[in-house]
């Protein structure tokens, strides 16, 4: 995708929207992209909020108050630059820990899986009593929902041209894997390595904390740090520029666009912390972000730049009822991922924990039947219009 969307020489997904849809189509995007992108940082504060409180001794929740007051005051201070620079530094410390805690894992303990959760053991993929539902709805939401996800888009615009935004993106996955994979192996071979030592804890937090030297483990934490910091730096940006410019408009402010930017930080740092506090699991926060936009924004934005079927009708009711789909069975679900629902459940006997997963493929499939459908009759319709109109 990236090519094609840096080819149209954009600044954000709502002004992506706002060409294809029109002005409706730019503040649906704008409000459902901030909300969901606010569930994104609930989930960055969460896993702040817990190395904070397993390393430092800081209660979970004046840790994630904590934290969410000071990254806005660095972020207005700092700006974009000082966001980008740091992060860019931070990457770099993060890539030496992640190296370094891989390579003391196989060269000194060793990598050895626990029965059943080795390479070959696909239970959890093939076998519906062991999550298999759950664990491909959660790769289906990821991997589609960011597509629309606004600090991808933005760093996909800013590229300096469109054979560098699709390039850059290629390494960006290549480097995902190369780091990301060892770092999992490690937390699959330190569950052996713990034993009857393991506690609730995340297993790579106990590692850390117990046998990895020292050093590494300063690197490997300030990584970690780094990368939920600096995304929630990105996401305060990002959504408050898009409140400003989309769904405020600039012309109606008495104050300057700086200014408002840095003002509309606040009630989305908010909306972050209330979240955080209600759901303590990062990896749910962060899906639940992505299912949404599945739902909503992904078929339109996908089908609309790489065919003919452009239509606003089609985009709001698409929005409208998978969305809606979406929403009803979340808060009708006792659990989220295999996780119970603490956010938002009204109790019912209808439905149950079996249907959790396969309320995401629905939702998204409701959404691209119905844009489809709706898309394809507009696109007849104003065919046959001009038609009759040359006729005449």
């Amino acid at each position: 995708m990236a090519k094609k969307v840096r080819q149209r020489e954009l600044y954000s997904l709502p002004e992506y929207f706002r060409t294809t849809f029109g002005h409706t189509g730019e503040v649906l995007s704008a409000v459902l992209t901030v909300a969901s992108v606010g569930i994104l940082m609930a989930g960055n504060l969460v896993a702040l909020g817990h190395m904070l409180d397993y390393f430092m001794g800081v209660t979970y929740g004046l840790a994630v108050v904590v934290v969410t007051v000071a990254i806005p005051a660095g972020t207005v201070f700092g700006g974009m630059f000082a966001s980008a620079y740091t992060g860019l530094f931070l990457m770099g410390v993060m890539t030496v820990g992640f190296v370094g805690l891989s390579l003391w894992m196989f060269l000194g303990p060793r990598y050895s899986a626990p029965v059943g959760l080795g390479m070959r053991d696909l239970a959890q993929l093939t076998d519906p009593a062991a999550g298999t539902v759950v664990n491909w709805a959660s790769m289906f939401a990821v991997g589609l929902g960011n597509l629309v996800a606004i600090d991808v888009f933005q760093r996909v615009s800013s590229a300096r041209s469109a054979r560098g935004a699709r390039t850059a993106s290629l390494i960006a996955a290549a480097g995902t894997v190369v780091l990301c994979v060892p770092l999992a192996a490690v937390a699959v071979a330190g569950t052996g390595l713990l034993g009857d030592g393991a506690t609730d804890s995340p297993i790579l937090f106990q590692l850390l904390a117990g046998p990895v030297p020292a050093p590494i483990a300063m690197l490997v934490i300030s990584g970690l740090l780094a990368a939920s910091l600096t995304t929630v730096s990105g996401v305060l940006l990002a959504t408050s520029t898009i409140i400003v410019g989309t769904v405020l408009h600039t012309r109606m402010l008495r104050v300057s666009v700086l200014r408002a930017s840095q003002l509309a930080m606040i009630p989305v740092a908010a909306i972050g912390i209330l979240v955080a506090l209600r759901v303590h699991h990062t990896g749910i926060l962060l899906t639940l972000t992505f299912d949404l936009l599945c739902a909503s924004l992904v078929a339109p934005f996908v089908l609309s730049l790489w065919t003919r079927l452009a239509s606003t009708r089609a985009l709001v009711i698409s929005t409208v009822l998978g969305l809606g789909t979406r929403l009803v069975f979340f808060v009708l679900t006792p659990t989220i991922y295999g996780v119970e629902n603490t956010l938002l459940y009204i109790l019912n006997e209808v439905v149950t924990p079996s249907v959790d997963g396969w309320t995401t493929f629905l939702a998204a499939a409701v959404s691209l039947v119905v844009y489809v459908g709706v898309a394809v009759a507009d696109v007849r319709g104003k065919r046959a219009a001009s038609e009759a109109e040359a006729l005449a």
